[in-house]
């Protein structure tokens, strides 16, 4: 097993040995190597948004293509029932139609 080694100033110590003694020291983690876990962290926090957003995005548009699929069902409906009517109407059976809309 290899022991991992941190450069902290001029002294080498093994990481293990450094996490553990560094309160009791006041050795700290050189700043640059603090800022790569940021920039990892921050990757990795960025990717995760991506994917959520992308699965938000699926989420409503699979929900939009639904409601055009009922507005269109109900348009055609409508139409029908307007098509419908207007013959009925030209034909001459006006009184009828009024008669059933009543009851």
């Amino acid at each position: 097993m290899k022991q991992e080694v941190m450069k902290t100033g001029r002294i080498q110590v093994p990481t293990t040995v450094l996490l553990k003694t560094c309160r009791a020291t006041k050795l700290t983690i050189p700043h640059s190597n603090k800022k790569q876990m940021k920039t990892q962290k921050n990757l990795e926090d960025q990717k995760q948004r991506k994917v959520a957003m992308e699965k938000m995005e699926m989420r409503g548009r699979k929900m939009m293509e639904k409601m055009e699929m009922r507005g269109r069902k109900m348009m055609e409906k409508m139409e029908m029932r307007g098509r419908e009517m207007m013959l009925e109407i030209r034909s001459g059976n006006q009184r009828r139609v009024t008669m059933e809309r009543r009851s």
